[in-house]
């Protein structure tokens, strides 16, 4: 997901992202993404962001990713291709992957761990914090657990060019059961 601009100015890439990341530590960011259809909307703490053309193709292609790793929408070939990818290890553990392009959007890399076929690590071409062009995302997923009766992973390790950009544990999930559709307001 992009950064708000709010994080955006800070010097070179690799020092933007530790800049971003040590602020996102220090302060309890609350950042809201809306999308629905082509209308999108952006806030970070209630205040709302200013998004540009990049910054919403970036949060268009991350909801086709996040889409992605349910699986079923990968059922219907008119959205979606799918190709096998090699095996490789993730951590120490053996994975399986796919190779999944949206009809509109960049291709991304899912990889299920062998034994359990978890997603265990995704791969694309993402949009770093502050723009200044394409990074290869590598996302680690780990400590699966249930939540509502669903395998939710409690942590993810983020990397942009081989680079760490972010570490998360999630403490606490659930899931909705019904969304107020005042959420989806976009009020272009």
């Amino acid at each position: 997901p992009r950064a708000p601009p709010l994080l955006s100015p800070c010097g070179p890439r690799r020092r933007r992202a530790r800049l971003c990341r040590s602020l996102a530590e220090l302060l309890k960011l609350v950042i809201a993404q809306v999308v629905n259809g082509d209308k999108m909307k952006s806030s970070l703490n209630g205040m709302s962001q200013k998004l540009g053309d990049a910054e919403k193709a970036e949060l268009k292609s991350a909801l086709s990713t996040q889409e992605m790793t349910f699986v079923y929408p990968l059922l219907d070939a008119t959205r979606f291709t799918v190709k096998p990818e090699k095996d490789t290890k993730v951590g120490e553990d053996e994975a399986w992957g796919i190779s999944v392009t949206p009809k509109e959007g960049k291709e991304v890399k899912l990889y299920y761990d062998k034994k359990t076929n978890l997603l265990v690590k995704m791969s694309r071409k993402g949009m770093p914090p502050g723009g200044g062009g394409e990074v290869d995302e590598v996302t680690v997923f780990t400590d699966y657990k249930k939540v509502d009766g669903i395998l939710t992973p409690m942590g993810m390790k983020v990397t942009h060019d081989g680079e760490k950009f972010m570490t998360g544990k999630v403490s606490d999930a659930k899931y909705m059961e019904k969304i107020d559709e005042k959420k989806f307001k976009t009020d272009d």
